[in-house]
């Protein structure tokens, strides 16, 4: 397993200007917007990075020759998940030093210093929302699978809506609420949240690609 994650990050090295790129859109961002949305927005592109090592071994039939080497099915699938969740986190912790370096430069409050609960929790939350892309893409392909984010994002829009509408709570008195809880337990909740999904997505995977032929 080791010896994926080794051949995925040298193939990552390879598309290091896109890095260089990404670093530069970061520091624009930084500049212009800055802010929660800056870290977020780094941090999922990061994600998507890595997770774009699944269309490398998809392409030109490299996938059964993958299969043939000493590691079984569900170690591949255990593999990408930590290739993924590196990736996520890398773009987490870049994502904050830009976003620290601009408020510096601004003569800003660092927004690690005054919005600790929101970054922190932005790493797991999006370690989740990768797991979700990952049995996604390795079912319907690069292509099929970003029609089928595309229409899973949209019905959760829609059920976000759904529940504004029917549920005797606002959103805002649901945000209230999370503020005025102990950090400590929201964070935790959170964590616990996306573990679950994290356990789920990748049993889904596994069983999707043990089941599928190559």
């Amino acid at each position: 397993m080791s010896g994926l994650f080794l051949k995925d990050l040298l193939l990552m090295g390879k598309r290091r200007q896109s890095l260089l790129v990404f670093l530069g859109i970061m520091a624009v961002m930084g500049f212009s917007m800055g802010g929660v949305f800056l870290i977020g927005y780094g941090t999922m592109l990061f994600g998507i990075f890595a997770v774009g090592s699944l269309s490398y071994d998809d392409f030109d039939n490299c996938m059964p020759f993958l299969l043939t080497l000493p590691v079984t099915r569900r170690q591949y699938v255990l593999g990408k998940f930590l290739f993924s969740a590196s990736g996520v986190a890398l773009g987490w912790v870049m994502s904050i030093i830009v976003s620290t370096i601009v408020s510096i430069i601004k003569s800003e409050e660092i927004l690690i210093l005054n919005s600790a609960l929101v970054v922190i929790t932005l790493l797991p939350v999006f370690i989740a929302i990768i797991s979700i892309w990952i049995p996604i893409e390795i079912k319907f392909g690069i292509e099929k699978s970003r029609t089928v984010m595309a229409v899973a994002v949209g019905c959760v829009f829609l059920l976000g809506l759904l529940a504004n509408k029917v549920l005797p709570y606002s959103p805002a008195s649901a945000i209230d609420a999370i503020n005025a809880a102990p950090t400590v337990l929201v964070i935790g909740i959170i964590i616990a949240v996306c573990l679950v999904i994290l356990t789920v997505t990748y049993t889904i995977t596994c069983r999707i690609l043990e089941n599928r032929e190559y």
